[in-house]
């Protein structure tokens, strides 16, 4: 790997995309305490350690023989002030994702205060532009109606058809307060 040129994101998950497993769909709070475990078990394979850990996750005997020089970043996911604090606490930077400036300024506020003073944080700025104020909004409306939803309701969503099915109720105007358009 090349030094600085790669990091590692991760994020406690959303059921449309880990369901498929078939196996149970856990809360939120053992999601996290997964993760954790995860970066855990990470973080000692880039140590050179041979792993054996048995919790929420097994991992027997796991060693890797060729490691990177310079230990990638691992940045956590957060979309709530809640995860953000608790990020800022182990996590080497925070991602997030495109919140009203005051709902961005939280979860930022709680990743510093949790221990993530002075760590990277990659912000996303979502937006829309077009030839006119209407067909930016439409356009907008059309591709991202469907996440503006609070993060209980996106981590249990299935299917892309509950997605779809949740925007149909998202009127174009309301994505005003979530993007600039």
């Amino acid at each position: 790997m090349f030094p600085n040129r790669f990091w590692l994101t991760v994020g406690s998950g959303q059921a449309l995309n880990e369901s498929i497993t078939g196996e149970h769909w856990p809360c939120k709070s053992q999601r996290n305490a997964r993760l954790k475990e995860c970066v855990d078990v990470i973080r000692a394979l880039w140590a050179g350690e041979t792993v054996i850990h048995h919790g929420l996750i097994c991992v027997e005997e796991a060693k890797l023989y060729t490691r990177p020089q310079t230990l990638p970043l691992i940045f956590g996911a957060a979309i709530t002030a809640e995860t953000a604090k608790w990020l800022g606490s182990w996590a080497d930077g925070l991602i997030t994702i495109s919140h009203p400036l005051p709902k961005l300024k939280e979860v930022v506020n709680a990743f510093r205060s949790g221990g993530g003073e002075g760590k990277p944080m990659i912000l996303k700025v979502q937006l829309s532009y077009d030839r006119d104020q209407e067909s930016a909004l439409q356009k907008a409306h059309q591709q991202w109606r469907n996440n503006i939803f609070k993060n209980i309701m996106m981590a249990e969503l299935r299917t892309p058809q509950q997605f779809d099915a949740a925007g149909m109720f998202v009127q174009a105007k309301e994505l005003y307060d979530f993007m600039r358009i």
